[in-house]
């Protein structure tokens, strides 16, 4: 039984024979002024213009589906245009891929590891979950099982794109920031996450959630992300009053620093790009973590642990090249 072809394949054949009559109509228009003298004869842009191809892709037609008798008469120069044998079935554009109307059997190999895949992550692009899924399939063919399936096309946010920078080794800069998650159904209060990435990997370093965003909790915090991974060089902050004394906070964050030999840094008053990786790290737990806007302390804990697994070490990254935040961080060790 034939199998029956998508609107995107029926789009694709029509256009290749689109192609195919667009070519043809421009080799005979070679061969139908033969009578004329070069100079006469049509020129390659002028022919490009009308069929809408450049000068240079009219004269590989020529060169490629025409034989060429060049002769004078009277001392004017003449062309005499043939087509060469068998030039009609090479017409067509030439594509990887499978034939006219036919499928891929990669498509069929990989179909149940993409969707399954997909339907645990929904908000991640064809790329990424290929590379999640472990198959051996372009992103081109993962994106094509994908819309096949019904699934809705990732697109790349908007906006302007900032300059990036990026330190050369882990552990070169920490960048920290605190994100709400939501409301404690206990407290009443928010939840709090303080984000500490290192700026050479993407990887997540704390795992703590609490409901008080304070001095005292983020030295902590601190402390056992350096016990277990090294110090960092430098901590870039913005002016939150957890660690910004000059704007009236406590100054104890920065004789911590002082006393660990760590610089630190801060961005700039309402520049929260300077601190573009955390920043960026919020916007994927918004996107990605599923997280209530309302629950216990305990499962907003175990909900963060769960994803900053996933994010750490198995979520590829397109600024690491579709690596992993801690195959990158313990490479660079």
């Amino acid at each position: 039984m034939q199998k029956t072809l998508s609107h995107h394949e029926k789009q694709r054949l029509k256009k290749i024979a689109l192609t195919e009559r667009k070519r043809a109509l421009v080799l005979e228009m070679f061969c139908f002024e033969n009578g004329r003298s070069d100079k006469e004869r049509s020129s390659l842009r002028d022919i490009g213009k009308q069929f809408g191809y450049s000068h240079t892709h009219i004269r590989t037609l020529r060169d490629r589906f025409l034989k060429a008798k060049h002769y004078h008469r009277f001392g004017v120069p003449y062309t005499k245009y043939t087509k060469i044998e068998g030039y009609t079935k090479m017409l067509a554009p030439k594509r990887p891929g499978p034939a006219k109307g036919q499928y891929t059997p990669k498509r069929d190999e990989i179909r149940d590891a993409v969707i399954e895949t997909k339907q645990a992550h929904m908000k991640l692009g064809a790329a990424k979950i290929g590379k999640i899924s472990g198959v051996n399939a372009s992103h081109p063919t993962v994106h094509a099982v994908l819309r096949e399936a019904g699934f809705e096309n990732v697109t790349m946010r908007l906006g302007k794109v900032y300059k990036s920078f990026e330190m050369p080794h882990a552990n070169d800069m920490w960048q920290i920031d605190y994100v709400e998650l939501g409301t404690d159904r206990t407290t009443g209060r928010k939840v709090e996450f303080l984000s500490v990435i290192d700026d050479k990997s993407r990887r997540m370093l704390s795992h703590t959630v609490d409901v008080y965003a304070t001095t005292d909790n983020v030295l902590r915090i601190l402390e056992e992300c350096i016990e277990e991974y090294g110090t960092p060089r430098m901590i870039l902050s913005d002016h939150g009053t957890q660690w910004a004394a000059s704007n009236g906070g406590d100054t104890r964050f920065d004789e911590w620093c002082e006393s660990k030999g760590i610089r630190h840094v801060m961005g700039g008053v309402r520049k929260p790009t300077t601190q573009g990786k955390v920043e960026r790290w919020h916007g994927s737990i918004r996107r990605e973590a599923n997280l209530p806007g309302e629950a216990t302390l305990e499962e907003y804990d175990a909900l963060m642990s769960q994803y900053i697994e996933f994010y750490n070490e198995t979520r590829p990254h397109w600024a690491l090249d579709l690596k992993t935040p801690s195959s990158v961080f313990c490479e660079d060790r």
